[in-house]
């Protein structure tokens, strides 16, 4: 549910986390955030006492200037026209599947529209989107499109020529109490997908393939804990790229203190060699990870319908998962497999 504003309070952060499924943990997060956003406050406060409140708001009105110039150049060198992509999501895992994404892309004299209305409708699943986050793939995917051209700063002056279009109550821009969850990891890369394969349409030369496509995570959950082991995916190849040598912006923990913090031991972590698609341009490798889980709690089903996993768990090696999420149902682990080219195996 939605909270009124309140001052974020130690009573009240508090508060949040006891909601949590790791209190001790969430609080964590919460106390690091305030942290950082008290430091961003004290240094902004350092730029506005050394230059002024008028310099300072000049050159901040600059930044976003230059941002907004280099966008429109970008743009204008691509040839006006109207350009269509589409991809769609697996399922949500409560019923719906093939949940499209669609966009429209109209360039004009160095402007563009991004029309996303046709996307489905919400889901019941978690793969739910906000505009907010919408907003911040275009920016995101704006910025690795003229930064081929340029080194820029990513700010909002890079979606100063777009307009973006969104339905509300649609699967990107969807309302309470829609289920959200997912939505920033999942969609948002589909979403970056779909976005990159209509801007190569008007720019084939800067075209580049898809990335994995997907968050590949494995869910480790106990009495005490919840820990999300996120596996990067290989980034999509093209014309003068090094996609080999890029993985997708995932970072495991490290091995030490994974063992440290959790009954886990990591045999293996690694780049997992030849697995970047072939072609002129190759996609860059995945990640490799190999676990055992120490505990025989963690292993223990807790429901019948997840034994024929538990027994699959224990003996096989998961190899080209063809995007399917598997929800393995047990009394303390949870493991989810996101990614067609993910690799993970578990010895017990």
């Amino acid at each position: 549910r939605r909270l009124p504003a309140r001052l974020a309070t130690d009573a009240l952060l508090r508060e949040l986390a006891t909601h949590g499924r790791s209190p001790r943990e969430r609080l964590g997060d919460l106390l690091a955030q305030r942290a950082a956003l008290r430091f961003a406050v004290s240094r902004l406060r350092e730029l506005v006492i050394r230059y002024g409140s008028e310099r300072f708001q000049a050159l901040a009105a600059a930044v976003l200037r230059e941002g907004e110039a280099e966008a429109r150049r970008a743009l204008a060198a691509l040839p006006d026209g109207v350009y269509a992509f589409a991809d769609s999501l697996d399922d949500d895992s409560a019923g719906s599947t093939d949940v499209g994404i669609r966009v429209t892309c109209r360039v004009h004299r160095g402007g563009m529209q991004l029309d996303l209305r046709e996307c489905d409708d919400a889901v019941p699943g978690p793969l739910n989107t906000t505009a907010a986050a919408v907003v911040a793939v275009v920016r995101h995917t704006l910025r690795g499109f003229v930064g081929s051209r340029s080194r820029l700063p990513s700010n909002d002056g890079l979606l100063a020529p777009l307009e973006i279009l969104l339905r509300p109550g649609s699967l990107l821009a969807a309302r309470p109490p829609a289920a959200l969850a997912l939505g920033a990891f999942e969609t948002a890369r589909r979403l970056y997908d779909v976005l990159r394969g209509v801007l190569s349409q008007a720019a084939p030369a800067a075209a580049l393939a898809a990335d994995c496509g997907t968050t590949s995570s494995l869910f480790l959950a106990g009495r005490s804990f919840l820990h999300r082991e996120a596996l990067g995916g290989g980034m999509g190849g093209g014309p003068g790229t090094l996609a080999a040598s890029r993985r997708l912006g995932t970072s495991s923990l490290a091995a030490e203190l994974l063992e440290r913090q959790l009954p886990v031991r990591v045999w293996r972590h690694a780049v997992r060699p030849d697995s970047g698609g072939g072609g002129t341009h190759t996609g860059a490798n995945g990640e490799l990870r190999e676990l055992e889980l120490l505990s025989e709690s963690l292993a223990e089903a807790g429901d019948e319908a997840a034994l024929p996993w538990i027994e699959r768990l224990r003996r096989a090696q998961f190899d080209e998962l063809d995007q399917q999420a598997i929800l393995l149902a047990v009394r303390a682990i949870a493991v989810s497999f996101l990614d067609r080219r993910a690799e993970v195996i578990q010895r017990a």
